[in-house]
Order: structure tokens, then C-alpha cells, then sequence
């Protein structure tokens, strides 16, 4: 049998089952538009994962571009933030944004914005107790939230954070726990107060060598008096171009 004859046959085949199908039968037609509903929801899953996934890559671009510490652009960063957080299904990416807004918080708080400050470890917080983020987002937050203990010294709190962070299985490998371990060590010098001692006082100026004012007339008078006094021996000198005069006349001559 050549393949021209086989194909002639299967046509008529499909042709007869076709011929058998009761398309007036109910249940076909329940089945036809259940497996139609299947397939819609199939496509419309893909072409939304699709579309979800050129999303998240779009806000992480922007998550890139955001500096948060940066109070120069005021808050604008921090605005931006908050929009991805409200509106990112990503949870590392949540996560990573409330860390950079806590940041960017404290950062402003360190001004002299308590407001900011606290709402900085209101974030954190959250953060920490949420469990969401991956390993080393979560080391990030507590090292954050360690260090802000340190700046309102509370140092109890701030070895506890550390404490954690070092001794966790989940953060083992991570840079921040040997970073956590490190700020232990030298935590104890920052909780010990500064004590300043008195120290010796020192020496007075040495007194003033400049004459004083009455000294200079002092001495012009002293010497005016010695010129007006006459010489107490010895004849005056004779004025300048004139000879000397003699002790006595010459005697004439006699006749």
C-alpha cells in the first residue's frame, strides 16, 4: 500500500468519527467549554507571570537608582521607597527597600530629627519581625539596628543584637557576622564613660620689661640739670676762633 492510499484512508476514518459525534448531546458541549476555560487560564497565567516578571525587574532597576542617604534630594528617596514597598509582590525586594528606608531615616534623624529616628526603628522593626527577606538582608537589619543601640546608647541591647547576629546558624558565612563579633570586642571601651581629671594650672604671665612713661622725662630732666650747673674747676674755654688770653700784660721798654 503506497502512502497516498494509507493518507486516503485515515481521511475517511476521521470523516466517519466525526459522522458519529452527537453534537446535539449536552455533555459534549460542557466538556468543549471546560477544556476552552482550562486553556484561557493557562495562557492568562503565562502572559501574567510574563508581565510580572518585567515588573519586578523594572522596580529592582529603580531600587538601584534610589540613594536614600542622600539628604540633599530631601524626601524624595524616601517617597520612592515606600511607593516600592506598597506595590512590589517581590518579598527580598520589600524587604531591601524598608532597609534602605530605614537608613535613609536614621540618617536624617542624625540631624536632629527625632521623629525620623523613631520612625526609622519602627521600620526596622518591622523588618526584623516580619522574616522576610533572604539571610543576608536580614544580617544587614540587625547590624542596623545594633548600631542604632550604640548611638543612644544603649549598649545592653546593642550586645544582645550582636550576640544574635553572631552566634545564628542563619547568618553563618555571612560578612556580617564576623563584623558582629568584631564590634563586640570593642564595645565595652564605648560603654565606659569618659572621666576627664583636673589638670595643674597654668603658670601667670611673666611681668611686663617695657619702660614706663615717666621714666623717659626723668631722665631728660635729670640731664637738662646737669648743663645748667657751671663747672665746679678749670677756666671756661675760650669761644671757638678766638687765642687765648694771656696772664699778663708786656712790660714797655726802658729808655
Amino acid at each position: 500500500m503506497d502512502a497516498d492510499t494509507r493518507h486516503h484512508l485515515k481521511q475517511n476514518e476521521l470523516a466517519e468519527a466525526l459522522q458519529r459525534i452527537d453534537f446535539s448531546d449536552k455533555r459534549l458541549w460542557y466538556w468543549a467549554a471546560a477544556i476552552i476555560i482550562i486553556a484561557l487560564l493557562y495562557f492568562g497565567y503565562r502572559i501574567r507571570s510574563w508581565q510580572s516578571g518585567v515588573e519586578q525587574d523594572q522596580q529592582w532597576a529603580t531600587l538601584s537608582t534610589i540613594n536614600a542617604v542622600d539628604t540633599t534630594q530631601g524626601d524624595a528617596p524616601l517617597d520612592q521607597l515606600r511607593q516600592l514597598i506598597s506595590e512590589t509582590a517581590d518579598g527580598d525586594l520589600g524587604a531591601i527597600a524598608r532597609l534602605n528606608l530605614a537608613q535613609g531615616l536614621w540618617v536624617r534623624g542624625e540631624l536632629g530629627d527625632d521623629a525620623r529616628r523613631s520612625e526609622a526603628t519602627s521600620e526596622l522593626d518591622a523588618l526584623l519581625s516580619s522574616g522576610a527577606g533572604s539571610s543576608m538582608t536580614r544580617a544587614a537589619a540587625l547590624f542596623l539596628r545594633a548600631k542604632m543601640y550604640e548611638s543612644t546608647r544603649e549598649f545592653d541591647k546593642a550586645r544582645e543584637t550582636y550576640l544574635k547576629l553572631s552566634t545564628d546558624e542563619e547568618f553563618a558565612g555571612i560578612p556580617y557576622r564576623e563584623l558582629a563579633t568584631q564590634m563586640m570586642e570593642s564595645l565595652d571601651e564605648l560603654a565606659t564613660p569618659v572621666v576627664f581629671t583636673p589638670g595643674i594650672a597654668p603658670p601667670p604671665p611673666p611681668p611686663s620689661t617695657a619702660p614706663t612713661s615717666s621714666s623717659a622725662p626723668a631722665s631728660a630732666a635729670s640731664g637738662s640739670r646737669e648743663s645748667s650747673e657751671p663747672p665746679t674747676s678749670g677756666p671756661a674755654a675760650p669761644p671757638a676762633g678766638r687765642p687765648a688770653p694771656t696772664s699778663k700784660p708786656a712790660a714797655p721798654d726802658q729808655p
